[in-house]
């Protein structure tokens, strides 16, 4: 004797909290691909970030009808409805909060792309030239306006003095550039120079470094210059990077 089993279809409200979390992982994979399409040449960075606010909104939108689904699920039910939407409510509530977290950024650093613990001799680009061939790359001297900027917002960005002879001063710094995961594209101990890139996870930005190593009166006196190819602004990653430096050579 066979027996046929029929099978409930998912209430209304369980197909609502699908539907809530297919928009709100949609537009997390939207806003994701923004940075790897620019990556792949599909689009301009502009493009890419001007890409970000509607899907934000999309997953604003759909963090707002899981929330409501979420509560009439949790008070008359099914609990699988209320489990989906309260997952779709936490994707789509973090795809809404990368604009802000972006903006927030963006305000709380400086317009400067170009960061050096030597404004009035900062180290010269040199090797990295021949690599700097994208679209609208920034110009490669430093910008003299902007060390006042600099100054007054990262006035701890000094020029590390290391009890230490020239030779060994530059071993230790190429070492944490390559701790760093810095691309070394050059590195002279005679004059004392190291150029390294390093490209960021999601748009690929590349930012050019120099370090400097000469000798002063307390044994060595070591400058680095971190810049952004690209932008007008680097939402304070060139000052992050040149204080993990320095943090980490006087280690």
């Amino acid at each position: 004797m066979t027996r046929t089993r029929l099978r409930r279809r998912p209430s209304v409200l369980v197909r609502l909290a699908w539907l809530a979390f297919i928009v709100a992982l949609g537009a997390a994979a939207f806003i994701g691909f923004t940075g790897p399409g620019y990556r792949l040449g599909l689009w301009d960075y502009r493009t890419g970030f001007g890409m970000i606010a509607p899907g934000a909104y999309a997953g604003l939108g759909a963090a707002a009808l899981a929330f409501l689904f979420a509560l009439i699920a949790l008070a008359r039910g099914p609990r699988k409805a209320a489990a989906i939407s309260i997952l779709a409510l936490l994707i789509g509530g973090a795809t809404a909060a990368i604009p802000w977290s972006l903006q927030n950024a963006a305000r709380s650093s400086p317009p400067v792309n170009d960061v050096s613990t030597d404004t009035d001799d900062p180290p010269a680009l040199s090797a990295l030239l021949p690599l700097r061939t994208e679209k609208g790359v920034n110009p490669p001297t430093y910008n003299g306006a902007a060390a006042q900027v600099q100054h007054q917002a990262y006035p701890d960005i000094q020029p590390a003095h290391l009890v230490l002879p020239p030779a060994r001063a530059f071993a230790k710094a190429l070492g944490v550039a390559k701790d760093m995961g810095l691309s070394v594209v050059y590195a002279d101990a005679p004059s004392g120079v190291i150029e390294a890139y390093q490209r960021t996870f999601w748009y690929g930005f590349t930012d050019d470094g120099v370090v400097r190593v000469r000798p002063d009166d307390s044994g060595s006196r070591v400058d680095i210059r971190s810049k952004a190819r690209l932008g007008r602004g680097d939402f304070g990653v060139n000052a992050k990077r040149v204080r993990t430096f320095l943090a980490k050579l006087k280690s």
